[in-house]
């Protein structure tokens, strides 16, 4: 089941840029990464294929955070989302996961367990 996480971290967006770079790779497992400036640092959005790829790529952003700044680690709150429902459009860039919502030219495609979750 796709993961997905949102991460409040109170740092400035020029420290985003560094912590970026020092991770220096995509990681294995992600589907998609959104960052921008918030009022307090910047925010992070994330979509996973799993929760335990996030889990298998949290120890390089803890070692990441560290190396910008050791106490943006202990501030950094992260909000785990349950992506029960999610839509894709057809600028998607190529297949989808069986659990999501794929809304493309002429197609919809909804996995049987959405409906029987929502009907509860």
């Amino acid at each position: 089941m796709s993961y997905a996480l949102v991460e409040d971290i109170p740092a400035s967006w020029e420290r985003y840029g560094v912590i970026a770079r020092a991770l220096a790779r995509t990681p294995r497992g992600l589907l998609l990464h959104i960052a921008g400036p918030t009022d307090e640092g910047f925010r992070i959005i994330e979509v996973w294929q799993s929760e335990a790829a996030w889990r298998q790529f949290s120890h390089d952003l803890e070692v990441a955070l560290a190396s910008v700044d050791p106490a943006i680690e202990t501030r950094t709150v992260v909000r785990d989302l349950r992506a029960v429902h999610v839509v894709v459009g057809d600028a998607w860039p190529g297949p989808v996961p069986d659990d999501w919502i794929a809304v493309g030219p002429g197609q919809v495609r909804a996995p049987e367990r959405i409906g029987k979750e929502t009907d509860r």
